[in-house]
């Protein structure tokens, strides 16, 4: 790996495990005035960093007078059959914005990239963000998809058609899971990221004379969604609205759902249905190496 490059008076190089303080202050700076409010304890960026797969000593710093000014974190794996670079969060702090710092660590990062065998890489941008959507089409990255974000706004009021059992579940079938799955999931609400944080996620099952037929996955400190899913047979019976209500009881918070796909119409209505409101938009692109 290269060991460093300058530009504009900033050295790009590749962070350490010793850099993650200044790391979570930069990341709180960076995010300060974000659209949405980001701001992670020294334990959630942890979290986040393991459940994106972000290995550090891949991952790029830019740095002024020793300074860590900005930064591009990498998690690795494999997307759609494909070895995948995923950014897992791209900051700079407000005062060295606009200076062709986020070109900068593209750039320093790519060769070795390549040279290493991954074959695209994956983010996800906030469509807001003007700014970084038109630098990341510059730098040939293309929209594959539109991520939907959701908050409840009302409790659930409803009957079941059919009597359900909803109960956690210590050891997810991830296979099963697999099965009622409806479309893809993005990279961070996927099997592989949830399983590497699962301590930190509520796992419900919808069960009938012990089969399970339905599951619902949320993070126990945000209330955030990632994975709710009915078999196909059992749908519209109101097994999804019950996990969502044993959520609700259980975390005593509202419930967001994360990066719901656009396409997939019925996983979209049935949200609107229960009175959950789209919050905010993300675009999923990818850049071919």
């Amino acid at each position: 790996m290269t060991n460093g490059n300058k530009t504009l008076n900033i050295d790009c190089r590749y962070l350490s495990k010793p850099d993650f303080p200044a790391l979570h202050q930069t990341f709180h700076d960076a995010f300060s005035d974000y659209f949405v409010p980001f701001q992670l304890s020294e334990e959630q960026l942890e979290n986040h960093i393991r459940q994106n797969s972000v290995d550090l000593v891949r991952s790029v710093g830019a740095f002024s007078n020793d300074q860590l000014v900005g930064f591009t974190l990498n998690g690795f794996g494999v997307w759609n059959g494909k070895q995948t670079v995923y950014d897992a969060g791209t900051g700079i702090i407000p005062a060295y914005r606009n200076r062709g710092i986020g070109k900068a660590m593209f750039d320093f990062m790519m060769s070795d990239l390549m040279k290493n065998g991954f074959e695209q890489i994956l983010l996800e941008v906030i469509t807001h963000n003007k700014t970084a959507v038109r630098l990341y089409q510059k730098l040939g990255f293309e929209t594959t998809r539109r991520l939907i974000f959701f908050e409840q706004n009302n409790s659930f009021e409803f009957e079941p058609k059919i009597n359900f059992d909803v109960r956690e579940i210590s050891a997810p079938d991830w296979q099963l899971f697999e099965s009622f799955a409806g479309g893809k999931t993005s990279w961070q609400n996927s099997f592989a990221a949830i399983s590497l944080t699962l301590p930190k996620r509520l796992v419900l099952g919808a069960f009938i004379d012990e089969k399970c037929i339905g599951y619902g996955i949320v993070s126990r400190g945000g209330a955030v969604i990632s994975q709710l899913a009915v078999a196909k047979n059992y749908r519209r019976n109101g097994a999804g609205s019950l996990i969502l209500r044993e959520m609700q009881t259980r975390l005593e918070k509202k419930l967001r759902v994360s990066n719901v796909d656009e396409k997939i119409t019925s996983a979209v209505e049935f949200l609107k249905k229960l009175g959950f409101t789209e919050t905010l938009v993300q675009l999923e692109m990818i850049k071919t190496l």
